[in-house]
Formats: C-alpha cells, structure tokens, sequence
C-alpha cells in the first residue's frame, strides 16, 4: 500500500509540473507576441529564469524550499535575443543566478561592477565557485577540481555539514 501512495504522489507532482510548464510556456509565448506586436523585441535581450529549480520525488521529495540538493539548485535560464547578433556564451558553462546580471551587462557593453560576484556567461571557463542558500542551508559548488564540481554546504542551525563529488556522485549519495 505505501508504495502505491508513493507513486501516486509522484504521478500526481508530475503532472502537476508538466501542466505548470505547459502553463509557464503559453504565458511566455503571449507575452513575446504581444511585446513583438508592440514593437518592443525589434532590437532586445530577453531573459527568462526562475528562482527555484523543482524536485519531482528524487530521494522521497518533492516540490521546492526544502533542501539543496540539485534538482532544487538547477534553475532554467533563457536568453533571446531580438533584431541583432548576440555575443556567444561560454560552451558548458555552469552559471549561477548572480551571474545573470553581469551577463546581461555584459551583452549590452556595460561596465560591471566590481563589487558584484558573479561573472558574464560570455566569459570563458567556469567561475571558481558558485554559491547558494536555501533558509539555514548555506554552501558553494567548487568548480576547480579537474574530475568534476564539490558541493559543500552546512546546515547554520545544526552544524551539520557535508560535501560531495558532484562527478562521482551527483546524486549526492555519499557525504
């Protein structure tokens, strides 16, 4: 019977997602429509994210706010470019959501500012590291290591820490 629930839970997310997406991909396309009608895209960079990737019942969860584990880390990021040639982004590049502005900048030929950590996408070779936070959750992926990114993160209200080799363990299995 408890494998029956799981499974209807993860029927159930599942759906709900790919209607979401569905939902999220007609809004998007009415308002390019409407902005291109306007006369808006005749020379524009649109850029389209999210603040939060999802979790569809790997390792027993689902939905979001509730860990940093990679399906939640990974965001969709979007950029379109209308009415001119955009520079070209950096091949296999991680990215992190503080590099969505310096990227942005970048593109339009603007200064970035020093004080920001994030680095343009345009920009060869991966960032060092890249950070994140989910609520106590609070940690950095370190792209250095020839083999394949660290992940290190701690938990600030129990001390709990762990690390993991994202090449040899994406699943993050093993601390």
């Amino acid at each position: 019977v408890e494998v029956h629930v799981k499974q209807q839970a993860w029927i159930a997310t599942h759906r709900q997602h790919a209607f979401g997406a569905k939902v999220c991909a007609v809004a998007i396309a009415s308002l390019l429509e409407i902005l291109g009608r306007k006369g808006y895209l005749r020379d524009a960079l649109v850029v389209i994210t999210a603040d939060h990737g999802e979790h569809l019942g790997e390792r027993g969860t689902f939905g979001h706010g509730n860990s940093v584990d990679e399906p939640a880390l990974r965001v969709p990021l979007l950029f379109l470019s209308y009415g001119y040639q955009p520079a070209a982004l950096a091949a296999r590049r991680m990215a992190a959501q503080v590099d969505i502005a310096p990227t942005i900048l970048a593109e339009l030929g603007m200064p970035i500012p020093a004080t920001w950590v994030g680095q343009p996408l345009q920009h060869p070779g991966p960032a060092p590291f890249s950070f994140f936070q989910q609520g106590a959750k609070v940690g950095l992926i370190d792209h250095r290591q020839p083999g394949g990114p660290w992940k290190y993160w701690i938990n600030a209200r129990t001390s709990d820490e762990h690390a993991y080799d994202l090449g040899a363990d994406p699943a993050e299995s093993r601390n």
